[in-house]
């Protein structure tokens, strides 16, 4: 008898979590804006104990870009180290606490040997804002042509809290290794059509409903409708190059 209703308690909490998170998944989600906020930084100085984040204004972020093109390229792996030091010297956190949501590296056709020139990232966690629990979603975009990094902040509601998250230790291939096997395999010879007058993305963005792994796009830079030459997309952790779903 005492089994009997331990099992009915539990059927009952199971169809009321069932009828609560089903609840959840139906409400509207509700957008505050946070703020946005530009930093100026040395990328130089990024294995520097002296290394700062500087807040300056939308005019100066306009003004230090580089009329003349000049480039300054960095490997993949020192985003991630700016983004982590931005989080531990400026939002006095451990990035590692938060969830990283997507990721997004850009270059130049004419460059893809050489490293990257910005990066996209998103994180998000669950905190509590005025007394409330909302889901924090923060927008860091770093550029060092103007060396730059912009972080923008904003709460969502209601929480839920099963998300696809990306976990950095677990993957295989990076950004770079699936650049490297896109231009091996026919990107490089795609990008001479346009006579590399195009740009790369390698992204991650795993709360897409299309996402399947890493995404490398080549697109054309005077196109007006930013037509992509090469679309190709692979898995993080074996490196294969996943098979097109056009039809």
């Amino acid at each position: 008898m005492k089994k009997k209703r331990l099992l009915i308690i539990f059927m009952l909490l199971f169809v009321l979590f069932i009828a609560s998170f089903t609840w959840l998944l139906l409400q509207e989600e509700r957008y505050q804006y946070g703020y946005t906020r530009n930093y100026q930084f040395d990328p130089l100085k990024l294995n520097n104990e002296d290394l700062e984040f500087v807040l300056i204004n939308e005019n100066d972020v306009e003004s230090n870009k580089n009329l003349k093109d000049d480039y300054f390229f960095g490997k993949e792996e020192d985003f991630y180290l700016l983004v982590n030091k931005f989080y531990e010297l400026v939002l006095l956190e451990n990035a590692s606490f938060s969830k990283l949501d997507s990721i997004e590296f850009s270059t130049l056709c004419d460059n893809v040997n050489s490293g990257f020139y910005s990066s996209y990232f998103t994180y998000s966690k669950i905190e509590n804002v005025d007394g409330k629990k909302v889901r924090v979603h923060r927008y860091v975009f770093i550029d060092l042509q103007s060396k730059t990094l912009r972080i923008i902040e904003e709460y969502i509601e209601p929480v839920i809290l099963i998300w696809n998250k990306i976990n950095l230790s677990k993957i295989k291939y990076s950004a770079s290794d699936v650049l490297e096997l896109t231009d091996r395999n026919g990107g490089s010879d795609q990008r001479q059509t346009v006579n590399n007058n195009c740009y790369v993305r390698v992204g991650m963005f795993p709360d897409s409903a299309e996402f399947r792994g890493w995404s490398v796009s080549y697109i054309e830079t005077y196109s007006e409708k930013n037509e992509q030459i090469v679309i190709n997309e692979y898995d993080p952790f074996t490196g294969e190059l996943l098979p097109s779903e056009k039809k």
